[in-house]
Parts: structure tokens; sequence; C-alpha cells
């Protein structure tokens, strides 16, 4: 890609894949000037952290699909990530990204039956970035819970809502009834046809929305010499009190 071209990268060519105010799933480009006002303008976003974060990806993974900002009550789960490539191994560490618009729109209709009435349940003592937290910290956040079938905060466009792999669901018969539903969505959602993967070169940046895109970093053969290193920074979509108000 051209240094400080834009390049919108379309999961699966279907409209379903990009809301009508135009914006993204994820976009890629080499320079951030040019970016985040063509996805969200600048009035509707504030920023959540400037904190950059050090990943360093060994040989096996732990990291699942997840959407960002999950543990978070509506509407503060409205979540930009912002990813910026600083070292990129030669093999490996691709970072992958599910459309989530794409697979509600080809659920089936037995799934989307069965999923009509249920929700996730968040608690931010099942997430492992909050494991070191105190009773404190972890008040501060409390459980948050999203339908499965969601629609898109400033759109109203239809789409999954799936957390990640370890989400409470309620609304069904029993919890295991739930864990087995939630199995297949994210089955469905991560399938080949509504994935991309991202294979990182030095100055890539890449934003995306995370209401309605999974994402999974992968693993890569760490030899010692080797090094994944991405900045991560995040905004938060305000939403406007009245459907008159613009963004």
């Amino acid at each position: 890609m051209e240094p400080g071209k834009a390049r919108q990268l379309s999961l699966v060519h279907s409209k379903c894949c990009q809301n009508t105010l135009g914006m993204p799933l994820l976009c890629c480009l080499r320079e951030v000037h040019t970016c985040l006002t063509k996805v969200f303008p600048p009035s509707s976003c504030q920023q959540l952290s400037s904190i950059y974060y050090y990943y360093a990806m060994v040989q096996q993974s732990n990291f699942s699909w997840h959407q960002d900002g999950q543990f978070w009550e509506r509407p503060k789960h409205n979540v930009l990530s912002i990813l910026h490539a600083q070292a990129t191994p030669p093999s490996g560490g691709e970072t992958g990204f599910a459309d989530l618009r794409a697979a509600r729109a080809t659920l089936s209709k037995p799934l989307l039956e069965r999923a009509e009435k249920t929700s996730i349940k968040v608690s931010v003592r099942d997430i492992g970035d909050f494991k070191k937290g105190t009773e404190e910290d972890l008040a501060a956040f409390p459980d948050a819970q999203h339908p499965i079938l969601d629609h898109h905060t400033l759109d109203g466009g239809p789409q999954l809502y799936v957390g990640s792999p370890h989400m409470a669901v309620s609304g069904l018969e029993t919890p295991e009834a739930g864990r087995a539903l939630l199995d297949m969505l994210l089955m469905h959602a991560t399938s080949p046809s509504y994935t991309y993967f991202h294979a990182w070169d030095v100055g890539d940046v890449i934003i995306w929305d995370n209401t309605q895109t999974l994402h999974h970093s992968m693993p890569y053969n760490n030899d010692g010499t080797a090094r994944r290193e991405l900045y991560r920074t995040q905004s938060r979509v305000v939403i406007p009190e009245s459907k008159n108000e613009e963004l």
C-alpha cells in the first residue's frame, strides 16, 4: 500500500459489511491522520486511553476471539481500537478480524430463533487483564449484559454480539445450553467467509469498531531475535442524545 493511503478492508462482498454511515469494519493505513475522521466524525469520539501496550506473543498464543470493551455497560461498550506496528516478526503474528454483521446476516433461521431472547453476561472477574485488580478496582466495573442479537448503536444495523468464548449466556434452559449456543455462534462468525487476517508491516495502523468486529492475535515463533511490538490506544464513540443531534 502506498504511504498515507487509507484502504478499507472489506471482509466479504456484501452490503451488510458497511452500514448506512459508510463506516468500515476496519481500515488499514500507513499514516494515522487521514483515517479516524473517515470512520467517525471527530465530534463523535472521546479518547479512552493514550497508554501504549506491548504485545510479545510467544510460540503458543492463549488469546481467543474477542471484542474489546465487552465489559463496559451500554452504551460505553462502543469502543474503537487502534493498533500501530512498531516491530514485526519475519512470519506469523498476524491479527485476525471477524465480521459480526455478515455473520448475523447469514445465520440460519433455527439459530436466529434460538438466540432471539439470549444475552451474554460479562464480568471483569472472568477476564485475564483484570486478574491483578483489587476489589476496589473490580467494583468500578459492574457486570455488563449485551443481547446476542444486537443492533449497531449508530445506524441500527443488525449484528451479533458474542464477546468472547468464556461469556455466560442467559435466556436458555440451562447454562450448558447457553454455552453450546455461544460455541456455535463463534464457530459460524469466525469461519473463513467472515474473517480477514492481517500480516503486519512496520508502520501499519489498523482501526476497528469493536461492536461489530471480533479480533484475535496469532502466535509466532519467538527464537529470541524476533519481536512483535504493537502500540494500542482506544476511543469511545459518543452517542447523540437525540436523533436530530449531529455527530
